[in-house]
């Protein structure tokens, strides 16, 4: 009989403790609330600064290939962090061993908390005999303010010439 007391007072307890229930109330007695345009609502991160979005493009040559003034570095501006989230490229190469000559490898380096990385990104050759070789990846990378943000690549060939276009987009946020 003691351990069936004991069992109904210890529910009786726990259910009357259980999980506090909040009920929403309402403007008080007389007060009327209006939502006016509700839609869209600003969404922020207020532990975090806004992000401003962020595209450029670099480009980087060897032999008699050009670049058409794009650059092969990027100085991030001393006032933010660059966040890299997309980089695409399309590559050419000339030369003859192997044929068609190709680009095997292309890489962006940054530098974070004074570590200087380079981050590579495999291209894929085109369709055919082309010499041409092209990629895109979704990435995670960062670049402290003052840094520079440096193309390179390379191919496997005897090669005359060779040039990369590479577009970054991501965003900066004020640091």
């Amino acid at each position: 009989m003691c351990r069936v007391v004991a069992v109904i007072v210890l529910v009786l307890v726990s259910s009357s403790i259980g999980p506090n229930s909040v009920a929403a109330q309402g403007p008080p007695e007389g007060v009327r609330v209006e939502i006016v345009n509700p839609l869209p609502v600003p969404v922020t991160d207020a532990g975090n600064p806004v992000p401003s979005p962020f595209q450029a493009s670099l480009c980087g040559k060897h032999g008699s290939f050009t670049c058409q003034d794009i650059p092969e570095t990027l100085t991030v501006p001393g006032d933010v962090r660059l966040v890299i989230e997309f980089v695409s490229f399309t590559c050419s190469a000339s030369g003859t061993t192997p044929s068609p000559a190709t680009v095997t490898i292309v890489g962006l380096t940054t530098t974070v908390s004074n570590s200087t990385v380079r981050h590579n990104f495999i291209p894929v050759r085109s369709i055919g005999n082309s010499s041409d070789s092209l990629g895109s990846q979704s990435t995670k990378l960062y670049a402290d303010p003052g840094t520079e943000v440096r193309l390179a690549f390379a191919s496997l060939s005897d090669n005359v010439g060779s040039s990369c276009f590479v577009s970054i987009s991501g965003h900066t946020i004020a640091s």
